[in-house]
């Protein structure tokens, strides 16, 4: 009875978020490619941009004037909390006028804010790369407490964006995850660091930018994409799903003392 009751409650706290849409390939025909799981399954809402596709893998030109984008507003995530989760290998920085500040994705915000991973190094070196969290574009960055990760070797990267305290965190691991919102994969994880951004917009969202902060500007960076999940609210951490585990197996302890 005890073993039912944990396992409900991982079902319980894994169901935090919801998944919107997810791509594990990326079609090879066409503009665009349909999301294959997630509520959003079947519609065409990832546009390539000039990337290109090689073994169902999404190729981003670090030089490219058309990035791809995904419609944020055609997901229905538009405001509030969210996750991030992208499988990528082999990060290209391009020379821009931020000069030290690259962005692996950005999430278009009202008045203009960019809520993103970023990257900054005064080198090409992608190994000991920097991440940390973005507003208001490329020149307004105060890219530390990202932690650092290897971004040249295949890496799952997660960031969510905890709205009500304006909060990014950034996980990685190198195991290979499907669904991040699986409760068990959550003890692959690894936290690389957390940064709060009072000035960070919290609705307004349009479109998710995939190596840049927009498509036509500096930013811009490059790196094979074999996965991407996007949620909206938060995929319960390793330590809070740990802790909802504890409180429901008190509970049940409690109970079954009483009887």
């Amino acid at each position: 009875m005890m073993a039912c009751g944990l396992a409900l409650a991982a079902s319980s706290q894994a169901s935090a978020a919801t998944l919107l849409a997810g791509w594990n390939s990326f079609s090879t025909s066409g503009t665009t490619t349909a999301a294959s799981s997630g509520s959003y399954a079947g519609s065409a809402l990832l546009n390539h941009g000039d990337a290109s596709i090689t073994t169902n893998s999404l190729t981003i030109d670090k030089d490219s004037t058309s990035h791809p984008t995904v419609s944020l507003a055609g997901l229905g995530l538009t405001s509030g909390s969210f996750t991030i989760a992208m499988t990528i290998s082999g990060v290209e920085k391009t020379t821009n006028s931020e000069g030290q500040v690259d962005n692996l994705w950005s999430v278009k915000g009202s008045h203009n804010y960019q809520l993103g991973a970023g990257v900054s190094t005064d080198t090409t070196d992608m190994t000991q790369a920097t991440l940390g969290a973005q507003y208001n574009g490329g020149n307004q960055v105060n890219i530390t407490g990202g932690g650092t990760v290897d971004l040249m070797n295949q890496v799952t990267l997660v960031m969510q964006f905890d709205a009500s305290t304006k909060t990014f965190n950034f996980y990685t691991t190198t195991s290979d995850i499907t669904q991040v919102a699986d409760y068990k994969a959550w003890e692959n994880f690894t936290l690389v660091g957390s940064v709060t951004r009072e000035s960070a917009s919290t609705s307004g969202y349009s479109e998710l930018y995939l190596g840049s902060w927009s498509n036509n500007n500096g930013g811009r960076t490059g790196y094979e994409l074999d996965s991407l999940q996007i949620y909206s609210g938060l995929v319960p951490e390793p330590a809070t799903a740990t802790l909802g585990l504890l409180g429901f197996g008190s509970l049940l302890l409690r109970r079954r003392k009483r009887a």
